[in-house]
């Protein structure tokens, strides 16, 4: 009775008590996050929630959507999504909805993985703008993470006085 109000087939057959309960919960909260919403995240959603909203907006090309959810994330907060996508396509395009100063204090955050399939994937033009924004400990170490033919074009595209600096 139970899966058939729920559209759950097989539900509560030969489970009583918890179980059947325990299922009935699983089959809704798989119900609803099968019919996610392209509304913005809730505040009480978990890390992993907010990933998995992210990722189906992503999948559903709502980039809006995507940019609006990233850029209301606190900078420890999203570093902590990246480093939770495994995907780097995923991770490198989530990445590129946030705004300059946001992304690179995120870039300061991520985890070696994470922050290393990035720096292979952004373009010099990008990296330049994190230099420029970041503290100058900052983008030196930074720059460390990049191969050595990199950093010596970067430093001579930055101002002079923040490639002194780093």
């Amino acid at each position: 009775v139970l899966g058939r109000l729920f559209g759950v087939r097989g539900l509560g057959r030969g489970l009583d008590g918890a179980d059947g309960v325990r299922e009935l919960y699983l089959a809704k909260s798989c119900a609803r996050r099968s019919r996610f919403s392209t509304r913005e995240p809730a505040r009480t959603m978990t890390p992993p929630e907010i990933t998995d909203h992210l990722v189906i907006l992503a999948e559903m090309g709502h980039e809006d959507q995507v940019q609006e959810s990233m850029r209301r994330l606190h900078p420890a907060d999203a570093a902590e999504l990246l480093d939770a996508i495994e995907e780097d396509d995923l991770r490198s395009r989530l990445f590129a909805h946030l705004e300059t100063p946001r992304a690179a204090a995120v870039l300061s955050l991520l985890g070696d993985q994470a922050r290393e399939t990035l720096l292979d994937t952004l373009p010099e033009a990008r990296l330049r703008a994190f230099l420029t924004a970041l503290e100058s400990d900052d983008a030196a170490d930074l720059l460390a993470e990049l191969p050595r033919e990199k950093v010596e074009r970067l430093l001579q595209l930055i101002p002079p006085r923040l490639s002194a600096d780093v």
